[in-house]
């Protein structure tokens, strides 16, 4: 049983939402994003990246990412 803990633990560390990510719609306006669909079009974007790869959830990697898709 405790396996199967420590797994629903890890899981419920790992990004799987939108509100996981280190940045939020606010970020990509500062970065001179326009309000609308592309903010969150981005933020889709960036959280596939980031449960394929949780490590890549850090503010200056998503920003940086956010940057280049704009």
């Amino acid at each position: 049983m405790s396996d199967f803990r420590d797994l629903v633990v890890a899981e419920r560390e790992q990004p799987h939402r939108l509100r996981d990510l280190a940045i939020t719609g606010d970020d990509l306006l500062a970065l001179g994003y326009r309000p609308g669909p592309v903010i969150g079009e981005t933020l889709e974007r960036l959280l596939h990246d980031v449960v394929g790869d949780p490590s890549l959830n850090r503010r200056d990697w998503l920003l940086h990412e956010a940057e280049r898709l704009r």
